[in-house]
């Protein structure tokens, strides 16, 4: 099994233009190969509530009565 350390700052700083290199090490801290990053972005995600939060939206339910004849069956069977 091998690691290589990599952190989300390392990412915007250096991978973000250019290409981020991290060395992959053993359990005997040997480096056994190398991991490179290019086009390294994050990119944010909203969801409803965060929308409704942020944007102050103002949500009004509408609710509607049918009263019309066509729901009603005169088949007295």
């Amino acid at each position: 099994m091998y690691r290589a350390k990599f952190s989300i700052l390392d990412g915007l700083k250096f991978a973000k233009t250019a290409t981020f290199m991290s060395f992959m090490i053993d359990a005997k801290k040997k480096v056994k190969g190398k991991f490179y990053i290019t086009n390294f972005q994050l990119n944010s995600s909203y969801s409803f509530i965060d929308l409704y939060v942020k944007n102050q939206l103002n949500i009004v339910p509408i609710i509607a009565v049918d009263y019309s004849l066509a729901n009603l069956t005169f088949d007295e069977s």
